[in-house]
């Protein structure tokens, strides 16, 4: 049975006592991040998906000389079994797989142009299909293109950033995702939504809203 639910993909905040100010800053309504110092950094948003299928829009507010480089934008393993990550990389338009969240992984297929000297503004959809475990992209509206990754039962969305000044919005301004014939894990509705952040210090922090 198909149904449609509003869900709120990411939220961020900037309130939480364990938050690393000093790296990260978050939009008052929670949806945009910008990296205020250099090196690795990485968001992790909610609701875990569990099945269905799900779609919703990045935008990269800014980016160092335009070029999408330093930045990966997609979804990671939320079974919490291998820390995998899976993210378009703007600069060449391929997509990467990466070990752990944060770090930049190898190169895999090419699903879009390279978007390098015109990558700020660019809009990217990420869609998951958790009945096929499929990952797909689209930039500026047009069709997905596959990833041909083969996803674990669970995700959630995940961005990376590098370059002091990098900012990506998650949901396009709007704080919810359509979901068809989907569903979130109950723990995520239950608990309040945040983020993950995690530098290349390695520290990690978990943040309540």
């Amino acid at each position: 049975m198909s149904s449609r639910v509003e869900e709120k993909v990411v939220s961020v905040m900037s309130e939480a006592i364990e938050y690393d100010h000093s790296r990260i800053d978050v939009s008052s309504d929670r949806t945009t991040c910008t990296l205020k110092a250099g090196g690795t950094s990485v968001a992790l948003g909610d609701p875990v998906f569990v099945s269905g299928k799900h779609s919703w829009e990045c935008v990269i507010e800014e980016s160092f000389h335009s070029w999408g480089d330093g930045m990966l934008i997609g979804v990671t393993d939320a079974t919490g079994t291998t820390g995998e990550a899976w993210g378009l990389f703007p600069l060449t338009g391929h997509v990467h797989i990466c070990a752990t969240t944060d770090q930049c992984g190898k190169r895999g297929k090419q699903v879009c142009e390279p978007l390098n000297g015109y990558a700020k503004g660019s809009r990217i959809r990420v869609t998951v299909d958790l009945e096929r475990r499929t990952l797909a992209f689209s930039i500026g509206g047009k069709p997905d293109v596959e990833a041909g990754i083969q996803l674990p039962p669970q995700v959630r969305p995940w961005i990376l950033m590098s370059f002091q000044g990098d900012s990506i919005s998650v949901g396009s301004g709007k704080p919810t995702v359509g979901v068809e014939r989907g569903a979130v894990s109950s723990e995520s509705m239950r608990r309040p939504q945040c983020i993950i952040h995690r530098s290349d210090s390695g520290a990690r922090y978990a943040l309540p809203s």
